[in-house]
């Protein structure tokens, strides 16, 4: 079992609070996570908003397109459970730069630029990884900023799937020069973990909030050496860390 395990928050504790907001990442960041992870998406008046759908109305009392929807107009809707207010994404920065890392999923065709205008003006470079399962963002992003990490979320990639990646062409992975791959937890095998250590990628584990036992599978990902989880909940956080550190 490593013991250099990345603990990653998935949209913060989605099981104890709200995903995406301020007091779920709060949170998470009080119980020694190394990142948070999220999602954005802009607005109608090119605003970069936190939230993990295109709309409103599974998470937010509330129906829209974050799209075609003004930020104003956005606020006026709160959160089902907490009631909160989406966060944007410079909120997010002051409330947070200087007390953990971000792991920024990039959602719509149109948030590479505002996020790179982001990441230059608050200096994010060292304490950001961009991810994206869209090959050609993540481009971009390497374009924009040669430096910045990046991370392949390949469950549902359509560019360079699974199926590809695990052939093992050592030549066409290095080129694309990812930092991490992210993949859902019961695609994981040993042998995409082995591909990735081979070719110097961290690989994470994501997606356990509807497993009959999370704990169980973290557990067995763990003895196949996976480098990093998103952990859905605050609980088996909690858990695991303190298993780590006996």
């Amino acid at each position: 079992m490593t013991k250099n395990l990345l603990l990653i928050a998935h949209r913060g504790n989605r099981l104890e609070y709200d995903e995406n907001t301020i007091i779920s990442f709060s949170k998470a960041i009080e119980n020694g996570v190394d990142f948070i992870e999220f999602d954005l998406h802009i607005t109608k008046d090119h605003k970069l908003v936190i939230n993990h759908d295109n709309t409103l109305q599974r998470t937010y009392n509330g129906n829209g397109i974050i799209s075609k929807m003004t930020y104003a107009e956005i606020c006026k809707f709160r959160t089902k459970k907490d009631g909160q207010k989406m966060p944007l994404f410079t909120e997010l920065i002051s409330a947070f730069k200087n007390k953990t890392k971000f792991l920024v999923e990039l959602k719509g065709d149109n948030v590479v630029e505002p996020v790179v205008k982001i990441i230059e003006k608050y200096n994010l470079i060292s304490n950001c990884v961009i991810s994206s399962r869209d090959l050609w963002k993540l481009e971009k992003i390497k374009y924009f900023l040669p430096n910045c990490r990046i991370c392949y979320n390949i469950t549902k990639a359509k560019e360079y799937t699974l199926k590809k990646f695990l052939k093992n062409n050592s030549s066409k992975i290095k080129s694309l020069k990812f930092d991490m791959i992210s993949l859902r937890s019961t695609l994981v095998s040993k042998n995409f973990i082995r591909i990735c250590h081979s070719n110097n990628i961290i690989a994470l584990a994501w997606d356990f909030i509807n497993l009959k036992n999370s704990i169980l599978k973290i557990r067995e990902l763990l003895k196949l050496d996976i480098d990093g989880i998103l952990f859905d909940s605050l609980t088996n956080l909690k858990i695991i860390r303190n298993e780590l550190i006996k």
